[in-house]
């Protein structure tokens, strides 16, 4: 009663609702860092002592590397221009396998600097700056000096989504 002789009703215990738990997203796998670096000229920390040379011929559309002092045996030469992705790299073919000279008919004309992969594993990011045959043997001196890194710095992954931990709901208590 509530102390002034009024009878209550007695109490039946109402049960707990059940949690409304949020439906648990998928944690996303780790992927790895991207090497991209800027505009600068930069080479993949295995490049070596390679260089490539514009064969006397070459432009924008249509070039012929001359890949010397290659850490492999060569099988595959792609290129791409700056600004481009990684699936814009175009294909070359070997054409002198004396000189690993190569021959990229360009179905696009690339704008300088380019970038060349070796093998798929060797790159040299805008190391390329001209196009037009020449002498010339890249990656330059100055490429990979303290204004460009040899070896480009990786942007950092970002940290995993993971999901809360459900806590257990309290069991209800009986009312006394």
């Amino acid at each position: 009663d509530f102390g002034d002789g009024t009878p209550t009703a007695p109490t039946t215990p109402r049960p707990t609702p059940a949690p409304v738990n949020p439906t648990p997203r998928p944690t996303p796998a780790p992927t790895a860092p991207t090497i991209e670096p800027d505009d600068s000229c930069a080479v993949s920390s295995n490049w070596g002592s390679m260089t490539v040379s514009p064969y006397w011929g070459s432009d924008t559309s249509s070039i012929y590397p001359v890949i010397s002092n290659p850490p492999s045996t060569i099988s595959s030469v792609e290129l791409k221009g700056v600004g481009q992705s990684d699936n814009q790299y175009q294909s070359c073919v070997l054409q002198n396998a004396g000189l690993n000279g190569w021959d990229c008919d360009l179905s696009t004309a690339l704008t300088e600097p380019v970038t060349i992969r070796v093998n798929g594993i060797y790159t040299g990011y805008n190391i390329i700056e001209s196009m037009t045959g020449s002498s010339k043997e890249y990656p330059l001196s100055t490429c990979g000096s303290s204004s460009n890194p040899s070896t480009p710095t990786p942007r950092p992954t970002p940290a995993p989504v993971t999901n809360p931990t459900p806590r257990p709901t309290p069991k209800p208590t009986p009312a006394p």
